[in-house]
């Protein structure tokens, strides 16, 4: 069987190590275990990783990094592909305001890296009944194969393969 490919969210890389939410913690850890012992194809956006390279906290900046290079990653770029489905994102009202535009570009990264999952914990922009039936809408027509939008935690439950 393939393994899944997955597309994560900067905030589930952030969750590796977020004290203030334990519980959410432990579950990016379970996944980024799962990543590490190879069960996924695993997708990062190129601002996820100037993100974790812009934290000051020094302590925090070394423990993401110190993460990041434990696994194996495709880092994705910005092209005018990527930018081409940005923009049906939001006009096909999905993701609006443009403060949350990089919600939309990690749409736009994920379906275009031809991932199987977007995996997020962002439930009020990405991990939502509208924002996953649109953008199954618009892979459908833009000529994507379909994407799921899940958090971590129904990613671990699949198994890692795809049938």
């Amino acid at each position: 069987m393939k393994k899944l490919k997955l597309y994560l969210d900067s905030n589930v890389v952030g969750k590796l190590d977020d004290h203030d939410n334990p519980s959410d913690m432990a579950i990016a850890k379970r996944l980024w275990n799962k990543i590490k012992r190879d069960k996924y194809d695993v997708v990062i956006y190129e601002i996820t990783l100037t993100e974790v390279n812009n934290i000051l906290d020094p302590i925090k900046k070394k423990t993401l990094t110190d993460y990041l290079k434990e696994i194996n990653y495709e880092s994705i770029f910005l092209s005018d592909e990527v930018e081409r489905i940005t923009s049906l994102v939001k006009k096909n009202g999905l993701i609006t305001s443009d403060k949350q535009i990089n919600d939309r570009y990690h749409i736009g990264y994920a379906l275009v890296s031809r991932a199987d999952v977007l995996v997020s914990m962002n439930f009020n922009h990405l991990v939502n009944i509208k924002t996953i039936r649109g953008v199954k809408g618009i892979a459908a027509v833009e000529g994507y194969h379909s994407i799921d939008i899940m958090p971590p935690v129904m990613v671990i439950g699949m198994g890692g393969k795809k049938k």
